[in-house]
């Protein structure tokens, strides 16, 4: 930020805007919304940069001051977190609903009215805003952002016209880009029905069926002990591990070690996800690593006979035909729903021959393995978008996204003439409460 055009300058945060802490309240207060309780925003709310308003609470209107009511283009800030990685993310208020306010755990920005609001909520979606609060957020469980570590942000600041210009230009890319962005999430979406289409047609015409418990050879629960992120220890599976019909282990979480031999892990056995959500419960993969690994109590592992292909099997389970089995299976239970292993033992699957069973599972695979490169430079893209906004972002807080207008007033200007409306609002204001 040193080689900010001439007419650019750099302040603080605390010179150009208010910085108010939410409101804190008891769980008595909390309740339904109406006439007597008023919508609460919390650190869960801000998703992405955005609002996000499905899973608000609603606490009462007596604990509110009018401080802390949401103003249009508030910049809402979460200032406590138990993950770095979502302490100080924002997201600007767009709306103008009144009586909204924001909880204990967040902040609000409040732009100066002399300034282009737009343009300071942009400066907090920039990578440079998040390796600062990165940076400088402590704590020992949760980490936490000081309210002058807000406050004493360093901003770039230009002309009230460039802001303006900026604004707008940002807009603009920014349309384009998520116009892309559209296309691409729904190529991802084209991808999965896919999928579904090709297990779908894979099992298509088979009549011959067979209860899958006279397969199985071994059928165990996993294990329901606490883990730990001890590398040292054996990794252990859980149910978040299995994804799109195929085990991730990117995020694995570790046990000292494991005495029941049951609870390990051989290459070719399956994992069953008996307890989840109803839309995801039964989701299956095949575990084909050699290393030592064993799984969680959501999961069942089961070994077949030479007879039966437990990739096919997988495949089946996750095909339409096995997601429309587990429907009429599951139990519901404190909202997740769950299929035990006699249900699993008792599916009712075609068997062809070993033969058919293998050419069948290459099949698939031969078309996933397509599908998958799509996906991949699907996902990628994906990832250049978000790449191209930050180079975007960055151009525009360096005074390289537009041009420099010489006619414009100076940033220095506008500061002075916003210090000075501020001090005096302030010599006002104490001057009522003598």
């Amino acid at each position: 930020m040193t080689n900010l055009p001439e007419n650019w300058c750099i302040c603080c945060l605390s010179e150009i805007a208010s910085l108010i802490r939410g409101v804190s309240y008891d769980k008595s207060d909390l309740g339904i919304e109406d006439s007597t309780h008023i919508c609460l925003l919390r650190a869960n709310n801000i998703q992405d940069g955005n609002i996000i308003y499905d899973d608000v609470q609603h606490v009462s209107s007596s604990v509110i001051d009018s401080l802390q009511n949401m103003k249009k283009f508030d910049i809402l800030i979460a200032m406590s977190s138990g993950s770095k990685n979502l302490v100080g993310k924002t997201a600007q208020y767009l709306r103008n609903e009144r009586d909204i306010t924001f909880g204990a755990f967040c902040s609000v920005v409040r732009p100066d009215k002399n300034i282009n609001p737009i343009f300071l909520g942009k400066f907090f979606q920039t990578n440079t805003y998040r390796k600062i609060v990165s940076g400088i957020s402590k704590g020992v469980n949760i980490n936490n952002l000081k309210n002058s570590h807000i406050n004493n942000l360093s901003i770039p600041f230009p002309p009230l016209a460039e802001q303006g210009r900026i604004v707008a230009k940002i807009e603009e890319l920014f349309a384009g880009i998520d116009a892309g962005v559209e296309n691409l999430k729904s190529v991802k979406n084209q991808i999965a029905l896919y999928r579904q289409s090709v297990l779908k047609s894979a099992f298509d015409n088979q009549t011959k069926k067979e209860m899958l418990k006279n397969f199985i050879i071994e059928i165990n629960y996993g294990t329901s002990e606490k883990t730990n992120d001890d590398a040292s220890g054996i990794p252990v599976l859980r149910m978040g591990d299995i994804q799109n019909g195929k085990i991730q282990f990117n995020k694995l979480k570790y046990l000292k070690k494991i005495t029941d031999k049951k609870l390990l892990l051989q290459k070719g056995d399956m994992l069953f996800n008996r307890t989840n959500s109803a839309e995801l419960v039964g989701k299956s993969a095949v575990f084909n690593s050699d290393f030592v690994c064993s799984f969680a109590s959501y999961l069942i592992k089961v070994r077949f006979s030479e007879k039966l292909n437990s990739d096919y099997v997988c495949f089946y389970i996750n095909s339409p035909y096995g997601k429309a089995w587990a429907k009429t299976q599951l139990t519901q239970q404190v909202g997740q729903a769950n299929i035990n292993s006699q249900k699993l033992q008792a599916l009712q699957i075609p068997v062809p021959t070993l033969a058919e069973q293998e050419r069948i599972v290459a099949e698939i695979e031969s078309r996933f393995e397509r599908a998958d490169a799509l996906e991949s430079a699907v996902d990628r893209a994906l990832n250049d978008a978000e790449k191209l906004k930050q180079a975007v972002l960055k151009k525009a807080f360096s005074g390289e996204l537009v041009p420099q207008n010489p006619d414009d007033e100076p940033a220095s200007v506008l500061l002075d003439r916003i210090r000075a409306a501020r001090a005096s609002e302030l010599s006002a204001k104490k001057g009522k409460r003598k």
